[in-house]
């Protein structure tokens, strides 16, 4: 009998790190969670590689804290490396890249920017350590400053660049290529194409504009999941797992509408939410992943509910412990725990939600569009009280899943196919 070990490593809860000073508003502390995939805990050290970021262990060894001192800095963007070293047993070395944005002469967050050549379905993705959103728009990736609205435009990212996501660390971004189904790195260091994975990596003929591509850690390796069930060494393009979505024998879902996705922060808990008429199903997975050679990635189905309506957006928690739905019909959010078949709170609203989202810290954001004669508005709902504690006014329609908050927490960005614009909101 041979007996093989998972070895010991440790993971941080949160590779990307984004601090913000401006005039009035600021984000300079946040705490990360160290995590080890062994019983008894793991011994480690940390240090910054700026004097600027400052970093301290807690007692239990069991979270890092870290903040950043705008002291001498300019104006501008600023980088840090926290560099944390497993003793043995383990042998890794987990890094955290901080970005610091100072712009003291920014008083208030509410531009508003018209997006260049709009295409009927937009995808974007908010940076996770820079004060950046990067919105696909017809042949081309355009990024906008959140703060003050500066736009960059980033080409040959395909003939149609479609769905996007973002390393959690901020390195790479990844374009879906709806024309081919390839997809393409982006370098977003060194500002140049790194790879690109020739597809098709999906299973249909309808997935156009409904691609969707999702990026996590488990146990320190970088994952890709996209929304026609297939999973990708997200360093080097290699399938990992190709899996289903199931009812019963042979009752597969999404042969012909691609679902919704939503991947928890450790990468440890996946739904998928199917695009139906009348009804529609919400999935769970569990996955893991084992550094012990020939095991792999790890995928596994644990339940499925049924839902009314027509399904508009999913949103998971950053642990993944509960996941948020919003469908047609209903002037409600639902929201359920793991594989809970009937919903853990229903929020009822005055107006039918569109969008729903997490932000970094557990708080829940709805949003309306402009429907039963009512203006579009966003609600705040406070993660420990579970009660709403802010109301945001919108100045235009925000279409489906067209709704981001901001890495630091700081802006709830808003996408308008209507009007064709981009559009910022102040959170705090």
């Amino acid at each position: 009998v041979i007996l093989r070990l998972e070895p010991p490593r440790l993971s941080i809860s949160d590779v990307g790190v984004a601090f913000t000073q401006l005039y009035r508003k600021r984000k300079v502390e946040q705490t990360v969670q160290v995590h080890s995939n062994t019983q008894n805990p793991i011994a480690w050290s940390a240090y910054s590689t700026q004097p600027w970021l400052k970093v301290e262990q807690s007692k239990n060894a069991r979270t890092l804290s870290l903040k950043a001192n705008p002291q001498n800095l300019k104006l501008g963007m600023h980088y840090a490396t926290v560099v944390v070293r497993a003793s043995a047993p383990a042998k890794n070395v987990e890094r955290i890249r901080v970005g610091f944005y100072i712009n003291g002469n920014i008083r208030r967050i509410n531009p508003t920017v018209q997006l260049t050549r709009p295409q009927q379905q937009s995808d974007m993705v908010g940076d996770p350590i820079r004060p950046y959103v990067y919105v696909t728009a017809n042949k081309s990736l355009q990024r906008y400053n959140i703060y003050t609205g500066e736009k960059q435009i980033i080409e040959d990212l395909g003939q149609e660049p479609s769905a996007l996501t973002i390393s959690s660390d901020g390195r790479f971004l990844y374009v879906a290529d709806a024309s081919d189904y390839s997809i393409r790195i982006y370098d977003l260091k060194n500002e140049e194409i790194a790879q690109i994975w020739h597809g098709p990596f999906f299973e249909t003929s309808v997935a156009g504009p409904q691609l969707q591509l999702s990026y996590a850690r488990i146990n320190g390796q970088a994952i890709l999941i996209n929304n026609g069930f297939y999973a990708f060494n997200a360093q080097n393009g290699n399938i990992l797992r190709r899996f289903k979505a199931v009812t019963g024998p042979g009752q597969e879902c999404c042969k012909d509408n691609l679902p919704y996705i939503g991947l928890s922060r450790d990468g440890t808990s996946l739904y998928a939410l199917e695009r139906a008429e009348n009804s529609h199903e919400l999935y769970h997975f569990t996955l893991q992943y084992s550094h012990i050679k020939d095991v792999g990635l790890q995928i596994k189905q644990t339940g499925f509910t049924v839902e009314d309506g027509l399904a508009l957006d999913l949103a998971v928690s950053p642990d993944g412990a509960e996941v948020c739905t919003v469908s047609t019909g209903a002037k409600v959010f639902q929201c359920y725990y793991g594989d809970a078949v009937t919903p853990s709170r229903s929020i009822r609203l005055t107006a039918q939600p569109n969008n729903i989202e997490f932000g970094a810290f557990g708080d829940i954001y709805a949003a309306a569009g402009a429907n039963d004669g009512k203006k579009p508005k966003i609600w705040r709902f406070n993660a420990l009280s579970g009660k709403t504690d802010h109301q945001f006014r919108l100045g235009g329609e925000v279409n489906e899943r067209q709704m981001l908050i901001s890495s630091d927490e700081l802006s709830i960005i808003t996408l308008s196919q209507d009007s064709q614009s981009l559009s910022f909101l102040s959170v705090r």
